[in-house]
């Protein structure tokens, strides 16, 4: 108990990883949102297996958190490739995993318009080239814009030059990076 108190002061005041982590795992079958609010603390700072544990655990709040999910989980399965001192080999195979299984079941759900714009930019384990990601940006603009006439209206206007861009934006986004894009952002697209 005392021991607990110390770690929380820890966590809480001056954001000491270790401490978060401890409590992550220590609450993270009693409390998953105060463990994944500490292993998210402990991710911000680099901790690999908080990365996985954050993702893991968004994935499973009802209902799920698919970008923080995909987010946490793709920053695990890199962290080879961007800070190869704080990665673990077990820890980059099993976020790998873990983001497939996620990126699938991200790609069945029901998501808004934000939510799709936010999980194609995560969609992948490879950077988006910045032109795609421009395009992408100017897809989901004239989406929303479209989608704001519409509800602003009550259905009776749409905004058919919006719809135009967009469309003309994702064919551009197929017809140069399909064979580059994931299967999440392939069926996204």
């Amino acid at each position: 108990e005392e021991a607990m108190e110390l770690f929380k002061y820890l966590a809480d005041e001056h954001k000491h990883v270790l401490s978060a982590v401890k409590l992550g795992f220590q609450y993270g079958t009693s409390n998953p949102q105060v463990a994944l609010n500490y292993f998210q603390q402990a991710a911000e700072s680099g901790h690999h297996a908080s990365m996985y544990n954050a993702g893991r655990l968004s994935a499973a709040k009802q209902p799920p958190e698919w970008v923080a999910s995909l987010a946490y989980l793709r920053a695990a399965a890199t962290l080879q490739e961007t800070n190869p001192t704080y990665a673990q080999d077990s820890i980059t195979t099993v976020s790998q995993e873990a983001y497939d299984m996620v990126a699938q079941r991200a790609a069945d759900a029901e998501t808004t318009l934000m939510e799709t714009a936010d999980i194609f930019l995560y969609g992948s384990l490879q950077d988006l080239p910045s032109e795609i990601e421009a395009e992408w940006k100017d897809a989901i603009m004239s989406l929303i814009q479209f989608n704001n006439t519409f509800v602003s209206t009550s259905g009776a206007v749409q905004d058919p030059n919006s719809m135009a861009k967009a469309t003309s934006a994702l064919r551009r986004i197929w017809e140069r990076s399909s064979t580059n894009l994931s299967p999440l952002q392939r069926h996204i697209v």
